[in-house]
């Protein structure tokens, strides 16, 4: 019978219920995908989850809702967490999508560019969707932190194209550092993490956080 009613139209199978539409919400995604955000199957559950965990509720809010029209459905319930490993407050939101999670686990940064570069607004918002994420505004100058240096590479080549001056890629903390964690725990860094500093007055007039 559910053959019958996918052949006859009356209804669609899961993963042809969705399809990307490049489009700035799906390209804000896509920027807090490439920081802070996550992308993960639960095999016995059988679920797949895109969601986002953060202390700062107001960058969740903005995932909410532009995770909510890149699906077309309503906004999900935000989580308030608190992580006992970490001995931080913070909140959660989740959506579970199939099509999104095959879908982007295909893709690459080569094939995501015709999303994020599909026009200005869209490069935009992608940028606005990493920066809340994985940077940070000291009042004087705005900088991004991510231990993938070609991500960081293309970060900077988007701002410039926007007309927002950049300095130099650097390393901000080196392979094998030792860190101890709020709880005590000290943990070892495993690869680089690279620091992009960018001009707050350009990016703050050109794209700003959310």
């Amino acid at each position: 019978a559910t053959l019958s009613y996918w052949k006859n139209g009356k209804h669609k199978p899961p993963l042809t219920w969705w399809e990307p539409k490049p489009r700035p919400k799906l390209s804000y995604v896509l920027g807090v995908l490439a920081s802070d955000g996550y992308v993960c199957e639960e095999k016995k559950k059988q679920e797949y989850k895109i969601g986002l965990y953060s202390t700062d509720k107001e960058y969740v809010e903005a995932y909410n809702r532009s995770m909510a029209t890149v699906l077309e459905r309503g906004q999900n319930k935000i989580q308030f967490e608190v992580r006992l490993d970490r001995e931080e407050k913070g909140w959660r939101v989740e959506y579970s999508s199939i099509a999104f999670y095959r879908w982007y686990k295909r893709q690459s940064l080569k094939t995501l560019k015709r999303y994020i570069e599909h026009c200005e607004e869209c490069t935009k918002a992608f940028l606005r969707g990493f920066f809340d994420g994985d940077g940070s505004n000291t009042g004087e100058q705005v900088v991004a932190y991510n231990s993938d240096r070609e991500l960081l590479e293309y970060i900077k080549q988007l701002l410039q194209k926007l007309g927002v001056r950049t300095g130099k890629i650097s390393i901000a903390v080196k392979a094998g550092t030792e860190h101890r964690k709020r709880n005590g725990e000290t943990i070892k860094t495993k690869k680089h993490c690279y620091r992009l500093y960018v001009n707050r007055r350009d990016f703050m007039r050109k794209i700003g956080f959310s």
